[in-house]
C-alpha cells in the first residue's frame, strides 16, 4: 500500500531516502510514494496519527468502524442472556 512521505513525517516516523525509481519500502509492506505518483491516492495511507506514530487510510477507518459496530452489536445481543432475571413475589 502506498504511503505518503508527508504523512509519515507528520506521524513522527523516520524519513526514508527515496531511490531514483521513487520506491522506498517502509519495512511493513508499505511503499513510500508521493501523492502525485500514486493512482487512486485517496485509498492510500495518508492520514497521520502522531500520538501512536501511525499512518492510516480511509479503508482502515471503515474496517475499524465496522469491527466496532460488530462488537457492539454482539455485546448488546448477549446482555439480555447474562442479566439475572428478577422475580417479584406479591
Amino acid at each position: 500500500m502506498p504511503v505518503s512521505p508527508e504523512a509519515r513525517y507528520l506521524a513522527g516516523k523516520t524519513l526514508l531516502e527515496t531511490p531514483s525509481n521513487g520506491l522506498a519500502f517502509t519495512g511493513s509492506g508499505g511503499v513510500v510514494l508521493p501523492i502525485e505518483q500514486t493512482n487512486l491516492w485517496f485509498l492510500t495511507d495518508f492520514i497521520p496519527v502522531h500520538s501512536i506514530h501511525a499512518v492510516f487510510s480511509i479503508g482502515d477507518i471503515i474496517i475499524g468502524f465496522g469491527m466496532l459496530v460488530t462488537f457492539a452489536s454482539l455485546v448488546i445481543s448477549i446482555l439480555p442472556v447474562i442479566q439475572p432475571k428478577h422475580r417479584i413475589w406479591l
